[in-house]
């Protein structure tokens, strides 16, 4: 593989991922509709207008790359997005069941006293 070539398949993957991150983000954030405090701060910072127009500006540029990319740079591009949005779902999966687990200890432990 030419150095072109790998540097055009490093910035596809990495821009693919930047973009899943930021995606998930935005759309997480956007799509509850108004937070209470303390998650405010999260919706009115990943959630808003200009946060939108910036994920669709990286939609764009991940896009142009990999218009002229070769099918197996596309297809890693592919992968890496797909990577990055299943260990977003896994880690807010967690971080959910968690706080589940953690309500229910403090009902638990209110009974106690």
């Amino acid at each position: 593989m030419n150095t072109s070539r790998a540097c055009r398949q490093a910035l596809s993957c990495a821009s693919n991922c930047i973009l899943a991150i930021e995606l998930a983000y935005n759309q997480g954030w956007q799509l509850p509709g108004k937070m209470p405090a303390p998650y405010n701060e999260f919706a009115e910072r990943w959630g808003n207008i200009d946060f939108t127009k910036y994920v669709k500006l990286l939609s764009q540029q991940a896009d142009e790359v990999l218009e002229t990319a070769e099918g197996d740079v596309q297809k890693q591009a592919e992968e890496s997005f797909l990577m990055v949005a299943k260990f977003e779902h896994n880690f807010w999966q967690m971080a959910f069941h968690i706080a589940q687990h953690e309500s229910k200890i403090v009902i638990y432990n209110s009974k106690l006293c």
